[in-house]
């Protein structure tokens, strides 16, 4: 785990960040820190986004499947 940071947020994305918190049953630091993950991925790769499901949080490709999906197709194909 890193080390612990100050950040200042403006009201509406802290009380943003606390709803989600809630919805999510998370704590707001662990919410932030998805969050931030979630936001560096997206600059890493901006066509796989995440969306929520059944089994909790995943990466999906914008217009696709979700990102697991194409995972097994490759490794059935590499097995074959």
């Amino acid at each position: 785990m890193g080390a612990p940071i100050s950040v200042r947020l403006g009201r509406a994305v802290e009380e943003r960040v606390r709803q989600i918190a809630a919805l999510e049953h998370r704590s707001y630091a662990d919410t932030i820190r998805l969050l931030t993950e979630e936001a560096i991925k997206g600059r890493d790769f901006p066509d796989v986004m995440f969306t929520d499901g059944p089994t909790g949080r995943r990466a999906t490709l914008r217009r696709g499947p979700d990102v697991w999906e194409i995972e097994a197709r490759i490794a059935l194909n590499q097995a074959s």
